[in-house]
């Protein structure tokens, strides 16, 4: 299992993960109570105390009450993290992995913190560090993951196994490299799903975008242009790999503000399952993406995709 985490003071507050890196230690904070309030008397924590009703006790000065999601973090932490598995943490312009262990430890620090706060922490080992500006622009996406303190990695889980297996930056680029175009596909974000699609369209069609941003500028178009005939495109694009139900195709093809004579395309990684109702719309799969990647005249494109 890999996880990734923060170390700050609120969402908003001050970053401690490099302090506590240095001292081999990750850890999290929510509330003014120590490892010793929920000490289990054996050098572990008490499960059944890692609660918002055991811990609501023990409120930040800053706070009125104690929220749910606090409790929620704690326990993923202290409890359902499991000794040998990696944690990833981002600070200093690099990528941070290590090893966390059974060993729990309290604030190195505490007269650092505000609002009479305590961090809780646990010992990692073999520390591994990789600048970002030497990592292939994939790794960047990490530091993204998710929103809360701590998170199980799931997209860009094969981008740090490699972290995990390899020592050197020398190493982690390489097997870039040799990295399927399956592979590829599986580490993409949504955003750089929405560039692939666009440069597709712009191979196969002779798309040239209209003046808008790829995703996000419009709330139901992904990708905007004119082919080569001079024909409008209006794209919506899917980058999760569950077959999407013909139902949702179908209302947007049915909601989307299009002329008769405009060209629509829905890009579904997972495919499609189900009726299509409108057949001006065209679908295009993850593996309709693969083949094209895979062309020979694509060789050098997907080379440079994998180790920017």
């Amino acid at each position: 299992m890999y996880w990734f985490m923060r170390m700050k003071q609120g969402s908003e507050g001050k970053d401690f993960a490099s302090e506590l890196w240095s001292e081999r230690l990750v850890g999290v904070m929510f509330g003014t109570w120590t490892l010793n309030d929920v000490s289990d008397g054996a050098g572990g924590v008490d499960e059944g105390k890692i609660t918002q009703e055991w811990l609501s006790k023990y409120l930040p000065t800053n706070q009125r009450y104690y929220k749910r999601q606090w409790s929620d973090a704690s326990r993923r932490f202290l409890v359902e993290m499991s000794a040998d598995e990696k944690v990833v943490v981002e600070f200093g312009d690099a990528l941070h992995i290590g090893t966390v262990t059974d060993e729990y430890r309290g604030d190195p620090n505490p007269s650092l913190r505000d609002h009479g706060e305590h961090f809780k922490c646990r010992r990692i080992h073999s520390r591994k560090d990789f600048p970002l500006e030497r990592l292939p622009s994939s790794y960047r996406l990490i530091s993204t993951t998710g929103r809360g303190t701590i998170q199980r990695i799931k997209a860009y889980r094969p981008l740090v196994e490699l972290l995990d297996r390899y020592d050197t930056l020398e190493g982690v680029t390489e097997a870039c490299r040799e990295m399927s175009t399956e592979q590829l596909l599986e580490v993409l974000s949504p955003t750089q799903w929405e560039t692939i699609c666009a440069e597709y369209l712009r191979d196969t069609e002779g798309m040239r975008a209209l003046l808008l941003a790829v995703g996000s500028t419009l709330k139901d178009i992904d990708i905007y242009g004119v082919d080569r005939e001079g024909k409008r495109i209006l794209a919506q694009c899917k980058n999760d790999t569950r077959a999407r139900d013909a139902k949702t195709i179908n209302d947007w093809t049915e909601n989307v503000v299009a002329d008769p004579e405009d060209l629509l395309y829905f890009f579904a990684r997972g495919g499609v399952k189900g009726q299509l109702c409108d057949d001006r719309c065209k679908i295009v799969e993850g593996k309709d993406i693969l083949w094209w990647l895979d062309s020979p005249s694509q060789m050098d494109y997907v080379r440079h995709l994998k180790t920017l």
